[in-house]
């Protein structure tokens, strides 16, 4: 679990954190991610004050499947992070001012739930196998990127037939 050394920072004023969060790792629990390997951390921790600033980047691979035709896809992830963490903040500032509480007195400061978060809104929401998805056949189910089913589906429900037939002149 990536964890930044507060003495170290104190000691260097930089420091570098490289780490994995392993795919099984608790901190994805109740996410609904699936990862293909551990998500990968590079960031960088330097002081500001008597706030800690952390930057950098982590890469996911995530499984899951296309929205239109539900083959299985794997998403490529890489995005920068941005977080501070300031001292002397309660919880509930915390949440509205978009950083993260600063523990008086700790020694290290885990990065994992911040992590998370992050990950968790990088993730794509609906994802596509390609632009051009066709889907499946809302008849049969069958997926029609692999050609047309032949189930002679109309394309529509026929309680809307009669619809078909007003004209707007």
């Amino acid at each position: 679990m990536p964890e930044l050394d507060l003495i170290r920072l104190e000691r260097d004023r930089r420091v570098r954190v490289d780490d994995r969060i392993a795919a099984d790792s608790p901190t994805w629990a109740d996410t609904g991610l699936r990862f293909d390997g551990p998500v990968e951390v590079r960031l960088e921790a330097q002081l500001s004050g008597a706030d800690v600033v952390v930057r950098g980047r982590f890469h996911a691979r995530i499984e899951t499947e296309c929205r239109r035709c539900l083959a299985p896809m794997l998403v490529d992830v890489d995005e920068s992070v941005s977080l501070v963490f300031k001292s002397g903040l309660g919880r509930a500032e915390a949440e509205w001012e978009e950083v993260y509480p600063l523990p008086a007195g700790a020694r290290t400061l885990a990065l994992a739930e911040p992590l998370r978060e992050h990950v968790l809104l990088a993730a794509p929401q609906y994802p596509l196998c390609q632009e051009t998805c066709r889907g499946l056949c809302p008849r049969c189910g069958a997926n029609l990127n692999e050609g047309e089913c032949g189930c002679g589906s109309t394309g529509g429900d026929e309680r809307w037939a009669e619809l078909r037939r007003v004209r707007f002149d």
